[in-house]
């Protein structure tokens, strides 16, 4: 899995797309939606959204439903 927020993503690896192939995203991204992809992934695996509350950092969401993640978790 890789972990990258899309700034940094761009600026160390030039919008490098070969990780995508293999490699579920976690976006981070503390806004109200995940924004534009890049990297050559379609679609995120998780999102974190969040920099504030109890956890900050830490209000990850899976972008699927509970079979989803079951077969993520199964399969990952």
């Amino acid at each position: 899995m890789i972990t990258t927020a899309v700034s940094w993503w761009n600026q160390c690896t030039g919008n490098f797309t070969a990780c995508a192939q293999t490699s579920p995203l976690l976006i981070l991204r503390c806004a109200a939606s995940p924004g534009a992809l890049f990297g050559g992934w379609s679609n995120y695996t998780f999102w974190d959204h969040a920099d504030v509350g109890p956890l900050p950092g830490d209000r990850v969401l899976f972008n699927g439903d509970a079979d989803a993640v079951a077969a993520f978790a199964t399969t990952s």
